[in-house]
């Protein structure tokens, strides 16, 4: 299934940060980095607001997450898995932790099974979240399912 966005608008044009390819590691700590976090508050976002389509449309064309601050000192937060061959791809967003200086975002691929019938078509899987913060965004991605 293939998450989209929706929230009240951001008024006006707001920088687009884009940041290197997600890590494909297990989620875990670093060398030397607390192991807990806190929670902080987020939400899939199911229907993309008009004002945030163009970014979406280009920051979906490229692997790995884009963030684009909101008025309020929120933020957007896309993963996106780039471009597929075929339809049935989906990320699920597993975990959003607040560290002392970033946010984590865990997530997962969900790939079709091998013997699904998909459509036969180039898709460009995301996902839209919004996040409580605006610290600086850490993805890191779990095994594909």
């Amino acid at each position: 299934m293939l998450f989209g966005l929706l929230l009240a608008g951001c008024a006006g044009e707001s920088p687009v940060q884009q940041a290197t390819s997600p890590s494909t590691s297990q989620a875990g700590p670093s060398d030397g980095e607390a192991v807990s976090g806190r929670d902080v508050a987020w939400q899939v976002v199911p229907t993309v607001p008009e004002t945030l389509q163009a970014w979406v449309g280009q920051a979906s064309r490229h692997t790995g997450v884009s963030t684009r601050p909101t008025e309020d000192g929120r933020q957007w937060v896309l993963i996106a898995l780039g471009q597929r061959r075929t339809g049935g791809y989906s990320v699920e967003v597993v975990d959003v932790v607040a560290l002392q200086d970033r946010i984590r975002v865990t997530y997962r691929e969900h790939k079709p099974a091998p013997d699904t019938l998909t459509t036969q078509v180039i898709t460009y899987p995301y996902t839209l979240i919004e996040v409580a913060s605006s610290l600086p965004v850490e993805a890191v991605a779990l095994s594909p399912r």
